[in-house]
């Protein structure tokens, strides 16, 4: 078999994913999230949401719960939840 010093996108496909994952738009985290075959995409995808996201992320927990992907979900909502901004830490009262 030739090397040529790069590795193709067959040999490691989660790698690819997750890349792609990292740099796509809000509707293919969302899909991938909901039903991406690889764990670690899935998983990726989810930490990815945004809080616009939030439904997609309620559904994971609603339709999988006691799974890891919903224990993510909930992660993830509990960190929007606590996400007061970039204004809210500037101007954040002590």
């Amino acid at each position: 078999m030739l090397h040529f010093g790069f590795e193709s996108a067959t040999d490691n496909t989660e790698t690819v994913l997750i890349k792609l994952v990292n740099s796509s738009s809000v509707y293919l985290r969302e899909l991938a999230a909901l039903s991406a075959q690889f764990t670690p995409v899935r998983l990726r995808a989810i930490q990815l949401l945004e809080k616009p996201s939030k439904t997609v992320l309620q559904q994971i927990m609603e339709n999988e719960s006691n799974t890891e992907f919903a224990q993510a979900a909930k992660r993830r909502i509990d960190q929007l939840n606590d996400d007061i901004g970039l204004f809210g830490k500037l101007f954040k009262s002590s």
